[in-house]
Formats: structure tokens, sequence, C-alpha cells
């Protein structure tokens, strides 16, 4: 068949070639997956000279191919910019998105929040708690409160640093139940901790975080950043630095390694160094 013969509808061919249609239509599907580019009209308008070439332009498929590409980019799940979610027929939205949430989780979903429906969203805090991914302050703050309660609930336990906006969210239980635990994360995780959140720990909270930390101190480098030790109240200042003179069996050297030079002055100066 010679397609450069103006009388033969393109269109129409592919409708009556199904397979052909379906097959060029997955073949792009792949082929987008693996990194080729085939670009809407949006995607064109802001890439720039030198991304101009190598693409292929979805505006010159068929109608027939076109709808069938939306299709199967909608059953793959895979992750694109809003601008072909807009092309899609309203009944492929609901199937991407499942299909997304199963194959990629939690990536970007903020950016397609508005699509989804209630059950989607429910999964996505599910998905997002169990893996302790930080759903952003964006979503929190329009979300169904029983979502952000579950959500809570579980990523509060989960031994990760927080970021305030969610600290501030939680009930008193979330607050014991991310304090107790603060002490099975990592001295960098711990040095993340903001200084709000240092100021409300009590000091039996604080030498929980710490105890964990000091008796992993031989085989890790161990070095409490200033910020966090100047957020302690004096008594657990102390009870930190006693910690590491008792580890390190008082000598000079090895406590100077531990603590920063900040640290040993008060310590020096206010406390029983």
């Amino acid at each position: 068949m010679d397609f450069s013969d103006a009388s033969i509808n393109l269109n129409e061919f592919l409708k009556n070639n199904p397979d052909l249609t379906s097959g060029l239509s997955s073949f792009l599907v792949e082929a987008v997956s693996s990194g080729y580019r085939v670009l809407n009209a949006d995607e064109i308008s802001k890439s720039s000279d030198s991304e101009q070439s190598n693409y292929l332009d979805f505006s010159i498929l068929p109608e027939e191919s076109q709808r069938l590409f939306l299709q199967k980019m909608a059953d793959s799940g895979m992750v694109v910019t809003n601008s072909w979610l807009d092309m899609m027929d309203d009944s492929m939205i609901p199937t991407y998105i499942d299909h997304r949430l199963r194959k990629n989780g939690v990536i970007k979903f903020e950016d397609i929040w508005d699509r989804a429906n209630n059950r989607q969203r429910m999964y996505y805090f599910k998905k997002a708690a169990s893996n302790s991914r930080i759903v952003p302050e964006s979503i929190i703050s329009q979300s169904d409160s029983r979502m952000v309660k579950f959500y809570l609930d579980v990523i509060s336990k989960n031994k990760k640093i927080l970021p305030d906006f969610l600290f501030d969210k939680f009930s008193d239980k979330n607050k014991r139940d991310y304090m107790n635990n603060l002490g099975k994360s990592g001295i960098m995780d711990i040095n993340s901790i903001s200084e709000k959140q240092v100021s409300e720990l009590g000091d039996d909270d604080a030498k929980k975080m710490i105890d964990p930390l000091v008796k992993r101190a031989s085989k890790f480098p161990f070095l409490l950043s200033n910020k966090v030790f100047d957020g302690l109240s004096d008594n657990v200042k102390n009870y930190y630095i006693g910690r590491i003179f008792q580890i390190y069996n008082a000598k000079e050297e090895a406590i100077s390694d531990a603590l920063t030079k900040h640290q040993l002055k008060w310590g020096q100066e206010y406390g029983f160094l």
C-alpha cells in the first residue's frame, strides 16, 4: 500500500486494522518507558533548541493511534506530566491512577492529587505511611482528617525524623510514640531533628534517645551536633557528656574526639569535666 497516495485515509486504515494500530501503540508506550521520547504539544513548546530533534510528535499520529496510545499509557501507570492526562478520556484517569499507584507508589503523586478519588487518596496515604514517605504539607492541609490521622498514627512509629509541619499535627500519643523511637534512628538522622522538636523533648525522652547512640559510639563515629546539644536541658547535657566519659573509660583523647569543642567547653565550664 502506498501511504503517499492522498486518497488513502490513514485513520480509516488503522481503524480497520486494529492489530496493527494496537501493536504500534504498544510499541510506542514501551519505547517511552525505556527512554524514547514521544512528546505532546505542551512538552514540545517547553523543550529547548537542543531538544528539538530525535523525538516523535504525538500530534502526527492518526486519531485512532492517539486514542490507543493514551489507553495503553493509562494501563501502564508510568509517571507522566499532567499534559498527557489532559488528553485522556475521563474514563481513563481512574485506571491510570490505580496502575500508577501500584507500579510507581507515591512518586510525584501530589501532581495528580486533584484527579484522584477518595479510595485512591486513602491508598496513597497507606502507601506513604508503610514506606515512611513524607506526604507534602499541601496534601496534608487539604486532606480528610481521618486519612491524616491514619497516616500520623503509623508514621509516628516508623523511626524516621519528621518535619515540623507533621510534628505539629501529632496527638499526645503520636508524640510519645515518635519520641520513644528517636533512639532507633542513626546519628545523621538525629542531627537533622529540628530545634523545636528538641526543645519539646522531656529529659527522660532525651536520655532514651542518647543511650542507644552512645552504645553504638565504639563502632560508629559519634558526634551529636551542637544544634541538638544546645537544645537539651543542662541536666541532659551533663548526662550525655557523662555517658561519653563512661563509654570511653575516661580517656581524654577519645572523649575529645567524641565531643565537639563547643561541647567540651560547656562540660568544662558548666558540667563535671
